[in-house]
């Protein structure tokens, strides 16, 4: 999964958030993503192995789509009222649930759907 210092930074928050979704999609499409998606099929919530995965993996990615929301605030291109946790899980919760429901590859112009029809009409100023 991109990691904050590899979040885009196109000038544009909806490039970044499509290109940012774009790069989740690349690592969830790959072999690694269908390794994920078996291993969290198989995890009992009980064992250890969870809040390693937690921390390691997807803590740490959380707040990408965060950062490139504040920094469309700072451009003037997002409401700072509109942002919220909830509008920053938006995109990626829809790519895992897409990702999580579907075993073919999450198709690009799903992304750009999220990003286009969800999130921008929440947030644009």
């Amino acid at each position: 999964m991109p990691a904050p210092e590899d979040a885009p930074d196109t000038g544009s928050v909806r490039d970044d958030l499509v290109e940012h979704m774009r790069q989740k999609a690349e690592v969830l499409n790959s072999s690694v993503g269908r390794a994920v998606q078996s291993l969290l099929a198989e995890i009992d919530r009980d064992r250890p192995l969870v809040p390693v995965v937690q921390e390691r993996v997807f803590q740490p990615r959380e707040n990408v789509f965060q950062l490139i929301l504040e920094r469309g605030v700072e451009r003037g291109e997002v409401r700072s009222g509109r942002l919220s946790p909830l509008v920053a899980e938006l995109g990626p919760a829809m790519l895992v649930q897409r990702f999580l429901s579907d075993s073919a590859p999450v198709p690009d112009d799903y992304l750009v759907s999220v990003v286009d029809e969800l999130i921008m009409p929440i947030v644009r100023r």
